[in-house]
């Protein structure tokens, strides 16, 4: 029994680790996977203004990616992706001012690089709003 209860807490902790809920995200989502992406990683971190997390993954040669970046929360106002290389520099990034980050790019080369969400702006600057992100590619 408590074997069985102690998968179901995994099972329940990766669904909410790795898939968003909200309309906004939904519909980023599908628009994607109209165009012919299959969606890969699926993230989300509760950041107060001004604070980012990463999460570093192999980018195939070749391959087209588009990584998104939301909050379904009226209280930011401005979401920025940053993807960095392994030496730390800006590979590519968004550059708009809105609660949407999109950043598309396709790599020459299979490579590791680092994806930094940011909840760069907010109304209330010392709550933490929830920001999920997502990887898109296709091939």
């Amino acid at each position: 029994m408590k074997k069985t209860i102690l998968i179901l807490v995994v099972l329940i902790s990766l669904f909410q680790t790795t898939h968003a809920q909200g309309e906004k995200y939904r519909v980023a989502k599908n628009y994607y996977i109209k165009k012919g992406y299959s969606i890969g990683q699926e993230w989300y971190n509760d950041l107060e203004q001004g604070q980012y997390f990463t999460k570093s993954f192999s980018f195939e040669n070749n391959a087209e990616y588009a990584v998104v970046a939301l909050s379904e929360d009226n209280d930011v106002r401005d979401v920025d992706i940053e993807i960095l290389t392994a030496a730390g520099d800006i590979y590519e990034k968004d550059t708009q001012v809105d609660a949407l980050a999109i950043v598309s790019f396709t790599p020459s080369f299979t490579r590791n690089l680092t994806i930094k969400v940011l909840n760069y702006r907010s109304r209330t600057p010392d709550y933490a709003s929830r920001v999920y992100f997502f990887v898109a590619y296709r091939k």
